[in-house]
């Protein structure tokens, strides 16, 4: 029988299955999946905002939320009410600079009632007088 040239082989072969990638050895996937976390991998995430009456980014659980949300303004103190938030520290001098600034109203983009706004600062001296007892 005559043998056909190579490049005539090629042409005539059988296509074949693709292959299945190798899986890795057992003992490299256990020691893969033991392997452990980078040094410095560990530490969890902790949000920072910025207080509106001092300026400076702080924790978020430090902080407490004031949220506008289209009707009226409220002290969010679990942080999850629906609206636009804007954050104030726990310090009464903050508190005073946000009064003296219109930190409130600036953040909010519109102008709030006179009323509202002493309600939530009434609101906010209160609460800190709770924490610092």
């Amino acid at each position: 029988m005559l043998k056909r040239p190579k490049r005539l082989r090629k042409l005539t072969k059988p296509k074949t299955q693709k292959r299945k990638p190798k899986k890795k050895p057992k003992r490299l996937r256990r020691l893969l999946r033991l392997r452990r976390p980078m040094p410095g991998m560990n530490k969890k995430h902790v949000p920072m905002r910025r207080c509106g009456g001092c300026m400076q980014s702080k924790p978020k659980s430090e902080l407490i939320r004031i949220v506008d949300d289209g009707e009226t303004i409220a002290v969010d103190l679990t942080g999850r009410m629906n609206g636009r938030g804007m954050y104030i520290c726990r310090d009464p001098e903050c508190l005073e600079a946000a009064w003296k600034k219109n930190a409130v109203r600036r953040s909010f983009r519109r102008n709030i009632e006179k009323e509202q706004l002493d309600k939530v600062y009434d609101e906010l001296k209160r609460e800190e007088k709770e924490v610092s007892q």
